[in-house]
């Protein structure tokens, strides 16, 4: 059993470090638009599906303009991940391409579009975005790191596995010591899931995503997020202030989840220190009272 393990988790490194590879030789190739330089005309396309891997595009519709290096897109319309999609901007060819959309995309399938795309696997729900995304460059690399984007969020029923809000909750509720809370916190926050509502907006520059302004809700615990995530690694280091009003409406006590590392596995570093000053006060206001 220990040698097939073994053998399953070597194979995984493999096809790991091939993707890798793949996604670097890519990444940094141009971008082939040299075919736009003596073409001018109407594009009207019309396609059932279109599949890449395990990404499937279906109802494509695209209606635009070609002329002087350049496709004016009037609709590119599509559905990915069951979301109703569509794109207005332009598209420019030239020795430096680049690109200038506006984009629309209600209620996606969160796991279907963000599993294959970057791996994550412990985030369900459904997603409406918005947002104007503007780049140029010579590689696809250039254009992520030329990226300059808004982009907004309103999703509902977001269950994150391994995020146990109302397990936290429960551990200050019962604890007698700020000492039991600092032992059980770790053991309870990945051990369970929490279903939130989340809305706010991102923003991506010098190559990076970042949420200025990104609120998760359950019940009365809110989260606010604050950090980034570069786009050609998918690496990053973020981390998610949570307000548990349920604690106390007056005072309310807060605990900070450090994210760093591959977005796929992250290292988790919880800071409870907040949640044991609370306990603390609550636990000599008790005494008092007897």
């Amino acid at each position: 059993e220990n040698k097939t393990n073994k053998n399953t988790k070597n194979s995984a490194q493999k096809e790991e470090k091939i993707q890798k590879e793949l996604l670097k030789k890519y990444i940094d190739n141009h971008i082939p638009l040299e075919w736009m330089d003596n073409i001018n005309g109407m594009i009207d396309i019309s396609l059932g599906k279109l599949s890449h891997k395990n990404i499937t595009v279906e109802k494509i519709k695209l209606q635009a303009r070609l002329d002087n290096k350049r496709i004016s897109i009037q609709r590119l319309g599509f559905v990915y991940s069951q979301a109703e999609s569509n794109i207005v901007g332009t598209l420019y060819g030239g020795k430096v391409p680049g690109l200038s959309i506006d984009f629309t995309m209600s209620n996606a399938d969160l796991y279907e579009m963000i599993e294959p795309l970057i791996g994550v696997r412990n985030i369900s729900g459904y997603a409406s975005l918005s947002g104007i995304v503007r780049t140029s460059g010579w590689s696809f690399r250039e254009w992520l790191e030329q990226m300059d984007a808004k982009l907004l969020i309103a999703a509902h029923g977001v269950k994150v596995q391994g995020m146990n809000i109302a397990g936290i909750s429960n551990v200050v509720e019962v604890a007698r010591s700020s000492a039991d809370v600092f032992n059980n916190v770790n053991n309870v926050l990945t051990k369970g899931a929490t279903e939130f509502s989340v809305d706010g907006a991102m923003n991506i520059k010098d190559g990076e995503i970042r949420a200025p302004n990104l609120t998760l809700r359950a019940g009365l615990v809110t989260g606010a997020i604050i950090g980034g995530i570069k786009l050609d690694s998918l690496v990053g280091q973020f981390s998610t202030l949570f307000r548990f009003a349920n604690l106390s409406p007056d005072s309310i006590p807060t605990m900070i989840v450090q994210f760093s590392g591959k977005l796929d596995n992250p290292e988790i570093k919880v800071d409870t220190s907040s949640l044991e000053e609370f306990v603390a006060k609550r636990n000599v206001g008790r005494n008092i009272g007897q």
